[in-house]
Formats: C-alpha cells, sequence, structure tokens
C-alpha cells in the first residue's frame, strides 16, 4: 500500500483529492486541513467519484500532528505563506520520497534556498505543478516549433489574476524555449494594488514584459474590471497560434501551409483528471512532465523580486516577501 500525504483540502486541494479517488492501486491518504467546511467539501468530492477497484483509506488531520513517518507521496495545496513553514515542519518528522508542490510554491527567496537544502540532502524528488506542461497538445505544439526559433509569447485579458498566474506562462514558454532565465520589465504595471480574491494577498493589472537570454519574449496583459477569459498567442516566424484555453480550441497557420488558418479542438486535463496520471506514472517509476524544484525556483526567483519591489515602492510598506498565492 502506497502511503500519500495532502497539505491542504481547500478548492485545488480537494481537486487532488478527487484525482487520487480514480487510483485503482492500493492506497492510504492522511489530509491535512484545518477547516471543517473544507474537510467536507474535500469529503464529497472525493465520495464523488465512482471507483469499485480502489481501497479507500482516508484520515484527516488538524495539523500535522500524528501524522505517519513515511509517506511516499507528500502533495502541497495550501496557500503560499504557510507552504514553506509546512514542508520544514514535515520534513523533520517524516520522511518522503516524493512531493509536488502548487505555486506559488513560496513567497521568499530563502524560503526556496532553505527547503532545496532539505530536498537535497534528504534525496527527495520534488516537481511544481505548471500542468500545462502535461498536455498532449502542447507537446505536440512544442515539436512544430524548430530549434533556434524565436518566439514571442503573449496573454492577454481581463482581471484573470496577473500577479498569482503569471508563472504558469512564464513556465509555459520555459517549455518551449527549454530556457528558465527571464529579465522582467514591470514599468508597464498599473501603480495600483488590488486586493486578491483570497484574503492577506495582492492582485496587480498592467503589462508585464519578459525577456530571455536567446531572445525568446514574453507579454502579459490583464486589465482591471469584471473578468474575462484570456487569450495566448505564440508566434514564430514560421507559425502563429491563437490558443483559447476557455473553449480547448487552437488556431494555427503556418508558413508552409501558406499561413492559412486551421483550427484545432484540444482537451485542457483538469486537476482531477491529471493527479492520477501523475500518481501513477511517479509510483511506477516513470518520468512526469513537470517542473522539477531547482527550474521552478529560477523561474520564481525574479518574478518574486521584481513583484515585491514594486509592491513595497507602490504600498510605501515593506513586507519582506511577496504577496502573491
Amino acid at each position: 500500500m502506497k502511503n500519500i500525504l495532502l497539505v491542504g483540502a481547500g478548492q485545488l486541494g480537494s481537486r487532488h483529492l478527487q484525482g487520487l479517488a480514480k487510483l485503482t492501486l492500493p492506497i492510504s491518504i492522511d489530509i491535512v486541513e484545518p477547516s471543517p467546511q473544507a474537510v467536507e467539501v474535500a469529503q464529497n468530492r472525493f465520495n464523488e467519484i465512482p471507483n469499485p477497484q480502489r481501497t479507500k483509506d482516508l484520515h484527516f488531520f488538524n495539523s500535522l500532528d500524528g501524522l505517519k513517518k513515511s509517506y511516499d507521496l507528500a502533495i502541497f495545496a495550501t496557500n503560499s505563506d504557510v507552504r514553506a513553514k509546512l514542508t520544514k515542519d514535515l520534513l523533520k518528522i517524516a520522511d518522503v520520497h516524493q512531493i509536488l508542490f502548487e505555486k506559488v510554491v513560496f513567497q521568499r527567496i530563502e524560503d526556496f534556498e532553505e527547503v532545496g537544502m532539505l530536498l537535497q540532502k534528504k534525496k527527495i524528488d520534488a516537481y511544481v505543478n505548471f500542468p500545462r506542461r502535461a498536455f498532449p497538445f502542447y507537446s505536440e505544439l512544442k515539436g512544430m516549433i524548430q530549434k533556434g526559433e524565436k518566439i514571442t509569447y503573449s496573454v492577454s485579458g481581463i482581471n484573470w489574476g496577473l500577479a498569482c498566474n503569471s508563472l504558469h506562462f512564464f513556465d509555459h514558454l520555459a517549455f518551449f524555449s527549454g530556457e528558465t532565465d527571464f529579465e522582467l520589465d514591470v514599468s508597464g504595471l498599473d501603480k495600483i494594488i488590488h486586493p486578491s480574491r483570497r484574503q492577506n494577498f495582492i492582485e496587480l493589472s498592467g503589462e508585464i514584459r519578459g525577456t530571455q537570454t536567446s531572445g525568446h519574449r514574453i507579454f502579459l496583459y490583464s486589465q482591471n474590471g469584471p473578468s474575462c477569459p484570456f487569450v495566448s498567442h505564440i508566434f514564430t516566424e514560421r507559425m502563429n497560434v491563437v490558443l483559447d484555453e476557455n473553449l480547448g480550441i487552437a488556431r494555427i497557420a503556418a508558413k508552409e501551409k501558406n499561413w492559412v488558418w486551421e483550427e484545432i479542438h484540444y482537451k485542457i486535463l483538469y486537476q482531477s483528471e491529471l493527479t492520477p496520471l501523475l500518481v501513477s506514472d511517479l509510483f511506477d517509476g516513470r518520468s512526469i512532465p513537470l517542473t522539477k524544484f531547482s527550474e521552478a525556483f529560477d523561474l520564481h526567483r525574479p518574478v518574486l523580486k521584481t513583484f515585491q519591489d514594486f509592491v513595497e515602492k507602490i504600498s510605501g510598506k515593506t513586507y519582506g516577501y511577496c504577496p502573491i498565492t
């Protein structure tokens, strides 16, 4: 039997739990969640999944106290402000073979450094859940981009969470380009700080620009106002791609096809669909397509520093961390 620990069973954590409910191998799941309301939702969502083959073994905890001494996998789906401490506390009391982190992983570069040293010392394989890397269509799209082509990647929409979601798109470009370095320009951000939908966190609007060493570029724009679905655009000298993830539709025009638009429908994997695929591969010893912890650190580093500097300058307040999740 495999032992799995889920830390945080809120909105995203409960979707991970639904995914774990689809596994057919024998598993025991310990869930750390202090909110009774979140526990009830998570339990209900787990029970919604029909799976007569599964071994159902769930245990809920208010804290890390009373957990097992060893886990094959730990999934951290908490907010970013508490994740570093929970990770370090867990690794003091339990052996963990593999870890899956949600993003924003941590709010401070120092936390990355400290946790990174622990992971290395304890030889723990750790990944960050940037799910687009696991979508089959994006792997196909990556294969269409020739080596040496310069990529221009953009995302635009209204109120889609520029601060909390930008790392997803930095990672998506990194997936296509094979590079994790970014130099950011936030001079196009609106000089205002918006409250996040989650308490004690902030949001931003306006434009962020980024460049990579090889010349790949990214433009992220979020207008403040009523939310609407965003659209992504990938352009190279040979290909023009417009992605509507809300509808699961890609429009592609290629140079070798005389720039005639072709519409392709593709599958967006929900977390409850993705989790069982990833966990099955991990337990079978196969590699998974998610971002390794060290590469995610490279992506987080410029984002955390640049956003923190911007927010502290605009607010006149010294945070000492980047208040996004």
